[in-house]
């Protein structure tokens, strides 16, 4: 089975798939750095994470494209062309229900403006040419080291070697950024975030990327 065969092969989702993909989401990055030095409080935290995954999810289904290695949702990836990233006010309102905006802005989410902020500073600096950026990654903790990963971003990264153009993405937990290396992704910046103890990784896959590159 070729690349192309096995891109048509994953799910493509839409909005009906927003609830379910969500709650794989929120289960994914339930230990992840920056919810919980925002939210230490678990709760707060997955409250918070739901709807920061949902927006990211609406987004996507609205300017980018959001798959899925089946209907079981076992790993999920969001992906924008770079035209769309940073998320400008006007995109973010046509794209994201209010009730999730109001949602994120009382569930904590204000707290991380000047994070993301800083964030997307990085990514223009680093990336001012057409990319793919790698919005969002995240497999079902319960089968996570079985390949779904695998199996869900090499397919596009085989498509948008075809388009000729490099991806992009960033990442805050070191463990990911020699996963990030077997697809063929590099470091360009590691950063802390300022005002937090949390570093940034900011890494791009060159058109063509073998893996394991260092």
């Amino acid at each position: 089975m070729d690349m192309e065969t096995e891109l048509s092969s994953l799910l493509r989702l839409d909005k009906s798939d927003i609830r379910p993909a969500t709650a794989v989401l929120v289960r994914a990055f339930q230990n992840y750095p920056l919810l919980q030095y925002y939210c230490p409080d678990p709760s707060r935290g997955n409250k918070l994470a739901r709807y920061m995954c949902s927006i990211s999810l609406y987004f996507g289904f609205r300017f980018g494209e959001v798959y899925a290695i089946s209907s079981n949702l076992e790993a999920i990836a969001a992906w924008l062309p770079s035209k769309y990233y940073p998320m400008s006010v006007w995109n973010v309102l046509r794209a994201v229900p209010l009730s999730d905006l109001f949602g994120i802005a009382t569930s904590g989410g204000m707290k991380m403006k000047a994070m993301g902020q800083y964030v997307d500073r990085v990514h223009k600096r680093l990336a001012p040419f057409d990319h793919w950026y790698l919005l969002l990654l995240g497999t079902d903790p319960d089968i996570q080291g079985k390949g779904y990963a695998s199996r869900l971003v090499r397919p596009m990264l085989a498509r948008i070697d075809r388009e000729k153009l490099p991806c992009y993405l960033e990442t805050n937990l070191e463990v990911n950024v020699s996963i990030y290396r077997h697809f063929g992704f590099r470091v360009l910046e590691e950063s802390p975030i300022p005002g937090t103890p949390i570093k940034n990784w900011a890494m791009l896959r060159n058109v063509g990327a073998s893996s394991n590159q260092s």
